[in-house]
């Protein structure tokens, strides 16, 4: 298989799950044993690398091309790849990452930014329904904000990282950013109330080094581990955790996503304490992998200290997450979803 693969990253930086996402994408491809013609990085490169392959005529017989965006709106000269693969009759997939912009009241976009912004956001809407024969999206859910013609959710998709049970060391991870809308905050009100308990429950939190000074009242908190790490130096961490948190504070756009870090736990064999966010509790309750709690700490606490009371349903959520994984959640069920899509 012959495939055109257009990103934005430059795989330099694998410091965010979306950082490493298109990287991984890349390299399925490569272990499926595709012949991948690369075009990303910035722009500049994009297209250095798209007119190098114009004058070695190396796209003849693709059998399709596959874009993995940023959040921003497509830059205008991208079109030019677009259009020109469209005019040769490759079929074009694009995957539709994010919509933020559509939810001002949770993001606030001001000026004449925020005018450019969304008028290139609806250009790209008018453009894409010419040019792609599939877009694809994180959820089904977020897909139908959309009416294009062919849309097709993407599993989520992790790697299979961990072997059977586990040893169990009393504490739990939480990987994110430190604000209102992630639900750091009721996470650690939550772990207040666990411990006040005398559960003697450890939370590790993996935080931005910036982050602290938002969270400075719990920093004397024996309960609290907070650590500042990424990639493969937070494997010795998820070994030493027995399940993981999600508490996002629930909004009608955390509702159709799908977070990164729900497929990280996964590929670390973490069963998961989740709050009520549709498309994530959905997927969590529905391959049974985790407890979904609704988005305040009281309800968070009361699942928290119900996983780590049960060693049973620990080992029956990993048990989950590894038939999850090799059934449809592995980085080649992603591929073949997008190969599928494109080709028939």
């Amino acid at each position: 298989m012959k495939v055109i693969y257009i990103c934005y990253q430059d795989f330099s930086d694998f410091t965010s799950g979306s950082k490493v996402r298109p990287y991984k994408v890349y390299k399925t491809f490569l272990e499926k044993g595709d012949d991948v013609i690369l075009i990303n990085g910035r722009i500049k490169q994009r297209l250095k690398l798209f007119f190098s392959l114009l004058k070695s005529k190396a796209y003849r017989n693709a059998d399709y091309c596959y874009v993995e965006p940023s959040t921003y709106p497509a830059n205008p000269l991208d079109y030019i790849m677009f259009f020109y693969f469209k005019y040769k009759n490759i079929p074009m997939g694009y995957f539709y990452r994010d919509m933020y912009y559509r939810f001002p009241d949770l993001f606030k976009l001001e000026g004449l930014n925020k005018h450019i912004l969304l008028l290139r956001y609806k250009f790209d809407l008018v453009l894409f329904k010419r040019l792609f024969k599939v877009v694809f999206f994180p959820s089904q859910l977020m897909a139908s904000y959309f009416k294009f013609k062919v849309k097709v959710p993407l599993p989520p998709a992790g790697n299979l990282e961990f072997e059977g049970d586990e040893e169990f060391y009393h504490s739990i991870i939480y990987v994110g950013g430190i604000n209102n809308m992630l639900g750091s905050r009721i996470l650690l009100e939550a772990m207040d109330l666990v411990n006040n308990q005398g559960k003697k429950l450890q939370l590790n939190l993996i935080c931005r080094d910036q982050d602290t000074k938002d969270i400075s009242e719990y920093h004397n908190k024996s309960w609290l581990n907070v650590l500042h790490l990424s990639g493969d130096h937070l494997k010795e961490i998820y070994n030493k955790s027995d399940f993981a948190i999600i508490p996002r504070k629930r909004n009608p756009y955390f509702d159709f996503s799908m977070p990164v870090k729900l497929l990280e736990y996964m590929s670390y064999g973490k069963p998961m304490v989740v709050t009520d966010c549709t498309e994530m509790a959905n997927f969590v309750q529905r391959n049974e992998i985790g407890i979904v709690a609704e988005d305040n700490a009281e309800s968070l606490a009361r699942s928290i200290i119900e996983l780590s009371d049960s060693p049973e349903k620990l080992n029956k959520f990993r048990k989950n997450i590894r038939q999850s994984l090799l059934s449809e959640n592995l980085w080649k069920h992603r591929i073949n979803t997008i190969e599928e899509a494109l080709l028939s």
